[in-house]
């Protein structure tokens, strides 16, 4: 049992029971986020071996703000900072695990037997403050990875032993991890940056699993994924032009593009990566997807080269926006490549740029990271007189389409259709509308935008959460649920939610530097009568 006292923060438990989660004179604001120690204090003390547990926000080696935590071990107990950190994470939002864990004899405490926090900050922090201060990298495997890490994070360097999730990493970031990874001759998994998240643990695991992955060249028919089954058997009349575009200006060392190297770089990326040389066929079985075989080297890319350098700027952008159009509206999703590209010249000033086009069945955002950083590799090389030597393939969005369909036909999952499929979510009715035949099209559609001030998008980033031990999204989907519940009158809204779909589901497959449109989407109930 305990005792609580005036400032203790709990929550109250379905069953009665309260569970603590800190002091309220004790928040404090990092990386964003206003935080108690005191719930990690109360997590870590939750942890078999642990008998006492401190948590303060101090400085680190660098003079940056970190959240440490000291922890005395029970009798005969010894405690490791790491496997406790990795067992916060499982239970505690990413900016509330700390960036280290030391163990202490006793706790510092004051004469009527209070925590000392003075004494805690002169505490040395020992191997909290080797684990979160720098510490070079010590080999070459590590060297990379800290390159890698610093790249993604957005940050001067990482040491070996700082955590990629402390430093701001996300799901995201981890699959650049992984791909640049590849690009240096180092085989990493998504799942290995999650269990591994530190430049020391994740180069001695580098290689450590066998990745499923073709190197040949992928050809035949192979499964739709969901998200392209679903648009296809959605029947839409623009199923041709459901593109992404990408424009770029080239920058040095790239510019000025080469028409010849460029052309030949991207007649490599279609040969390199599967899902570019896919067609989509409507048959009487049917939709089915056909990947091409890959056109032999040497083959140039239609690569179409426009020269505007003797418009007007006003003129430029016109004849761009109308080329640009042209070019999009070039599809047929049957007629592999799937990829085409425009080169601009608008003369000495404005420099020039680069349209790159594709159907969204063949790519999605994280796609476009992998085919630009492998089309820069491909030129300098080509530009250079020598042959690209692009990273290895990760697992085919072939296999992983034949992977999903064994795991969709397993026990486990079959075991949740009774969930997706509860009466509660068929008796949701539609949004209401003033005029149910009228058109229903993107252009039909009005944009409402409102900003969040500073202290507001602090707070929603900050101290909103800490109640709830919730995300930015949970809070905002609250919100639109109660809106929405008092415009229609209903309890109850279903909201598709969209994900990047590369997930983690097999250790042995990695999606990383895969192309292909991998998204998820899953309709998520928000009932307020249960709530």
């Amino acid at each position: 049992e305990r005792l609580y006292r005036t400032g203790d923060r709990v929550r109250l438990e379905e069953n009665g029971s309260l569970t603590f989660l800190g002091r309220l004179d004790r928040q404090v604001k990092l990386r964003g986020f206003r935080i108690e120690p005191g719930e990690t204090e109360a997590a870590l003390a939750a942890q078999p071996g642990v008998a006492r547990a401190l948590a303060e926000v101090r400085g680190d080696a660098r003079g940056e703000r970190r959240l440490f935590a000291w922890v005395v071990p029970a009798a005969e107990a010894t405690l490791d900072g790491a496997a406790l950190r990795d067992a916060l994470r499982r239970h505690l939002p990413d900016h509330l695990v700390p960036s280290a864990v030391a163990a202490i004899a006793a706790v510092p405490l004051t004469a009527n037997g209070k925590v000392d926090r003075a004494a805690l900050a002169a505490l040395e922090v020992g191997e909290a403050e080797s684990a979160a201060g720098y510490v070079a990298p010590r080999t070459e495997a590590e060297r990379a990875l800290a390159e890698i890490f610093a790249e993604v994070l957005g940050v001067e360097r990482v040491g070996v032993e700082e955590d990629f999730f402390a430093l701001g990493g996300d799901s995201i970031l981890s699959l650049q991890i992984t791909s640049r990874a590849q690009r240096a001759g180092l085989q990493v998994t998504p799942r290995q940056v999650f269990e591994h998240p530190t430049v020391a643990a994740l180069a001695r695991v580098a290689g450590t699993v066998k990745v499923d992955a073709e190197q040949g060249p992928v050809t035949g028919e192979a499964p739709l994924l969901p998200i392209q089954r679903w648009f296809l058997e959605a029947g839409l009349e623009s199923r041709h032009h459901t593109n992404l575009p990408l424009l770029l200006e080239p920058q040095a060392p790239l510019a000025p593009l080469q028409p010849e190297p460029l052309a030949a770089a991207l007649g490599w990326l279609v040969r390199h990566h599967d899902a570019l040389r896919a067609g989509f066929h409507d048959t009487v079985e049917g939709w089915r997807q056909v990947i091409e075989p890959p056109a032999e080297a040497g083959t140039p890319f239609p690569l179409a080269h426009h020269d505007l350098s003797e418009l007007a700027p006003e003129g430029q952008d016109e004849a761009l926006r109308q080329l640009g159009t042209e070019l999009q509206g070039s599809f047929r999703i049957e007629a592999a490549p799937l990829l085409t590209a425009a080169l601009f010249e608008l003369g000495e000033e404005r420099g020039q740029r680069l349209l790159l086009v594709s159907h969204h069945l063949v790519t999605d955002n994280v796609s476009w990271q992998v085919l630009v950083e492998d089309l820069a590799q491909a030129y300098l090389a080509l530009a250079a007189g020598k042959a690209p030597q692009l990273p290895p393939k990760t697992t085919s969005f072939a296999r992983w389409g034949e992977r999903l369909a064994e795991r969709a036909a397993s026990e486990a999952l079959a075991a949740e259709a009774a969930y997706w499929s509860a009466p509660a979510r068929r008796r949701v009715p539609s949004l209401p509308v003033d005029h149910p035949r009228g058109e229903n099209l993107e252009a039909s559609a009005e944009v409402v935008a409102v900003e969040l001030g500073v202290d507001d998008s602090a707070f929603l980033q900050g101290g909103a959460l800490i109640p709830y031990r919730s995300r930015v999204e949970e809070l905002l989907l609250a919100a639109l649920s109660q809106a929405l519940s008092r415009w229609t009158g209903e309890p109850r809204v279903l909201v598709d939610l969209e994900g990047h779909g590369r997930e983690d589901l097999f250790e042995d497959v990695d999606l990383s530097r895969t192309v292909g449109w991998f998204s998820t989407l899953y309709p998520l109930l928000l009932d307020l009568e249960s709530a």
